[in-house]
């Protein structure tokens, strides 16, 4: 319990965090946020969305703070995996979760699948099987799983040796009665082939598909739109890559990506922060003056309290708008742009 956190920041997706909260009758769930913290909803499985319902279901994920959380938990950019609890109804099961697109959804695998690790770009899942004495592996995200019989239980460690067109795996095992050691080493590097899948090859720009980093309206957050090139799920090839860089394009910015009301030099006073909108603080003997805009324009008081956004590089000016002027700081035109 000493390497829990109760928040985890994905470390390669920007504006996407994990937390565990408490919520009716003090359950901890686990729920994820795509806009930076301003919203957070439920972390949900991918095949069980409306199975189970409501405060008697959802998912804990054992969120850790550890050194080594990026190779442990965020293996991948867009893969993420966590030991978590299953709650359903007032069972619960312990299982691994893992996760193809930064947490949107997630795949719980059997609970007899334990020390998964991700290699060539999160196209191989490697774990190992209990009390069978197996190893398990997958191609496509966990969608089909081959078993090898190794006949060892006492695998205490897995360690990926991955390089440049090479996928290996150690795992150590050790019988604590006689207390002996094994190493067992794994090299699927031509394993494809000798599965009579296809021939080894090298991913081809046709087995790539563009990822777009998840957010709750659309592709664009804060005026970015980020997005990866990833291997097609069921494209059986080796990703060759040894450097992931992401293309950024520029999208609309928009004022409601930011979180003005804790970041009070950002903000105008007298107001505060609710259900997506500045809501004018009734307590602090402020009288919101009537503010009007140029011909054929609609002042939007929804947006009364929000500074000023720098258009050039989508980010808060960090001076306040005149409270005394009769202008409205932002105004809709009949053509539906913000002046």
């Amino acid at each position: 319990m000493g390497d829990r956190c109760p928040v985890v920041i994905h470390p390669h997706l920007p504006g996407v965090i994990y937390a565990n909260l408490k919520t009716n009758g003090l359950r901890t769930r686990t729920y994820v946020s795509f806009d930076d913290g301003k919203t957070f909803k439920p972390v949900e499985l991918e095949f069980e969305k409306s199975e189970c319902i409501g405060k008697y279901c959802g998912l804990e994920l054992h969120l850790k703070c550890s050194m080594d959380i990026m190779s442990n938990n965020f293996p991948q950019k867009w893969a993420v995996k966590f030991d978590g609890i299953s709650h359903k109804y007032g069972s619960t099961s312990q299982h691994i979760y893992i996760s193809f697109n930064g947490g949107k959804s997630w795949n719980r695998l059997n609970s007899m699948i334990n020390k998964v690790v991700m290699l060539n770009n999160g196209g191989l899942v490697f774990g190992t099987e209990s009390p069978t004495g197996r190893i398990v592996f997958s191609y496509d995200e966990g969608n089909m799983w081959y078993y090898e019989n190794i006949n060892s239980n006492d695998i205490v460690d897995i360690i990926p040796l991955e390089s440049q067109n090479n996928l290996l795996i150690a795992a150590i095992n050790h019988k604590k009665l006689i207390n002996v050691y094994s190493l067992f080493l794994f090299n699927f590097s031509k394993v494809i082939s000798s599965l009579c899948l296809m021939s080894d090859r090298t991913c081809a720009i046709d087995d790539f598909e563009t990822w777009y980093l998840p957010r709750y309206f659309g592709k664009c957050f804060q005026g970015q739109e980020m997005s990866y090139l990833k291997k097609k799920c069921f494209s059986m090839c080796v990703d060759s890559r040894a450097l992931l860089l992401p293309t950024i394009n520029p999208c609309p910015c928009a004022i409601e990506d930011f979180n003005w009301y804790n970041i009070t030099y950002m903000s105008k006073p007298n107001y505060y922060y609710e259900n997506n909108i500045c809501v004018l603080d009734l307590h602090s003997n402020y009288t919101e003056p009537i503010k009007t805009c140029p011909v054929g324009a609609e002042p939007l008081i929804h947006l009364n309290g929000f500074t000023k956004l720098d258009s050039d590089f989508c980010i808060p000016l960090q001076t306040r708008s005149n409270e005394d002027s009769d202008s409205s700081d932002y105004c809709s035109s009949t053509c539906n742009c913000i002046v």
